[in-house]
């Protein structure tokens, strides 16, 4: 479709060394070249384009290794645990790593709470339990 053409054209274009191929790049491109706006869902949905854009883009960073406490985590999940998981993993990865701290530091301080709670609640029950005689 049209989206294809332009597509082709971009990516011509950046052969060049004019210009990096990526979604943004190439709905800027559209833009300039035939004044029509275009998301990169667009171009997702668009299969020629979408082929032109997958052929052409630079190859996918490779992605480190996982943490290997992350992958164990992983690992050990049911397979019905395994999908929301990864889900909860890759909301988490959005976020910054201050963010992250903040919610480890809070759930380490809710932690020490919750061991304190049981500590007394432990030392109350033997309280208890050591000023009543044992009945049979």
């Amino acid at each position: 479709g049209v989206v294809g053409v332009d597509v082709v054209g971009i990516v011509e274009a950046s052969g060049e060394g004019r210009c990096e191929v990526t979604y943004s790049s190439i709905c800027a491109a559209v833009r300039a070249i035939d004044g029509i706006s275009i998301s990169p869902n667009t171009i997702k949905r668009n299969g020629g384009a979408y082929e032109i854009y997958i052929a052409h883009r630079l190859p996918p960073l490779r992605r480190c290794l996982p943490e290997p406490l992350l992958a164990q985590t992983i690992t050990a999940a049911s397979p019905e645990e395994k999908r929301p998981l990864q889900s909860r993993i890759q909301r988490l990865r959005r976020e910054t790593k201050d963010a992250l701290i903040a919610r480890v530091l809070r759930l380490e301080r809710i932690v020490e709470q919750q061991k304190a709670a049981e500590s007394a609640l432990r030392d109350e029950i033997i309280r208890l339990s050591a000023d009543r005689p044992f009945s049979k």
